[in-house]
């Protein structure tokens, strides 16, 4: 094609401040009682210029550069930044006999712009209780839940008016004046409820060895979203052991289940039948995702020469199968995607010598393999 207008500069221009500030205060005032403050301050300000541009948009059928600024390809491209402020309160009790009861709470603001929210709000409520069961077996259970609301409406306008060109949005009907359905969340900046729990105990069965298990679960609610991340499910379990028959040599073996679930939801619309479609509740599609994720690793050091010389090595085998399935409006039909699948062998050796009391020298090797059998990767 032709390109009949050049790039608004020559360069991107592209610069980002960022200005991080963090406050820790710890008290104890009370012989079994632990307090802990946090505050945290991040800040992105981003100075790239915004400016139009003329998008040749190859993969969509045509490959003629908009000749207007009356076309939906002319395109202002949106400096994206944000400010955090995350405050954290944390209480530890002691209650008995190697006991603690932690509570904790979370207060995290996030000010955004160029997204359809200008700022969300999340508090999180913490509690977790540790035990040292025995000289044999310790245990420790937690629990969190959290509730992230968007401060005032969700405006895909705020998106669109500042994405597309004046002369263009003048052409389209009020009504279409979006790019993504309207009733579309985000998920990072979608109301959500979250809910994790987990549980742990460890083992102690003989002074050279440690054995430990593990489960954590999340699960994420977006019900106030019609259509977008409709809700998240994560399960992991995990069992490992340690064996150090001496001071100079350590091994390790682990293995770890993941389990995830989640589902899509959303409205088909083109961009013809805008006006007619995007209220077509027979349209609607949601797409079921489920991934299985199984890793197993085993590890060793080494010490030799007292301990001057260090040598270590581990490998980790991974695979996950992914599965996505399809339900349609009566106005779509769809199949099933075929199942994802992949493996990934890693191998990691070092070795470390202390020359003196203040210096050390190192040398590692890395290997991996990866394979995956990906529909959408066949013929790459």
């Amino acid at each position: 094609s032709t390109i009949t207008t050049p790039l608004p500069r020559a360069t991107a221009d592209a610069e980002i401040d960022t200005t991080h500030f963090g406050l820790n205060l710890s008290s104890k005032p009370l012989p079994k009682l632990g307090l802990n403050l946090k505050y945290k301050y991040y800040e992105t300000k981003n100075k790239t210029p915004r400016d139009k541009w003329f998008y040749v948009n190859n993969d969509t059928g045509g490959s003629a550069q908009p000749a207007t600024e009356a076309n939906a390809e002319v395109l202002y491209n949106l400096p994206y930044d944000y400010t955090q402020n995350l405050f954290k309160i944390d209480a530890s009790y002691y209650l008995f006999s190697g006991t603690t009861i932690k509570i904790g709470y979370d207060h995290d603001i996030i000010d955004r712009d160029y997204r359809e929210v200008e700022e969300t709000r999340e508090n999180t409520y913490r509690t977790q209780l540790n035990s040292s069961l025995s000289s044999f077996a310790s245990a420790g259970v937690n629990y969190s839940y959290a509730e992230r609301r968007a401060k005032g409406n969700y405006e895909e306008s705020l998106i669109y008016d500042a994405y597309h060109t004046e002369a263009y949005i003048n052409t389209v009907a009020t009504n279409i004046q979006f790019d993504t359905h309207p009733d579309s969340r985000k998920f990072d900046i979608a109301n959500r409820d979250r809910t994790r729990y987990g549980a742990n105990i460890t083992f102690f069965p003989h002074y050279t060895t440690t054995m430990g298990l593990y489960y954590s679960a999340t699960k994420d609610d977006y019900e106030g979203s019609l259509m977008g991340l409709k809700y998240s499910k994560n399960n992991t379990y995990t069992v490992d052991v340690t064996y150090t028959p001496m001071d100079i040599v350590s091994t390790y073996a682990y293995y770890t289940r993941e389990e995830i679930d989640s589902q899509q939801a959303s409205r088909y619309f083109t961009t013809t039948a805008k006006a007619t479609q995007f209220t077509d509740t027979k349209r609607d599609w949601w797409a079921d995702h489920s991934d299985n994720v199984d890793t197993v690793g085993i590890g060793t050091s080494i010490g030799f020469m007292e301990n001057r010389l260090t040598v270590n090595a581990d490998y980790s085998f991974s695979e996950s199968t992914s599965n996505i399935n399809f339900k349609t409006g009566t106005s779509l039909t769809a199949q099933d995607m075929p199942e994802l699948e992949t493996k990934i062998q890693t191998i990691n050796t070092s070795a470390k010598y202390k020359l003196t009391k203040n210096t050390t020298v190192g040398l590692g090797y890395q290997y991996e393999n990866y394979k995956s059998d990906d529909w959408a990767t066949d013929s790459v």
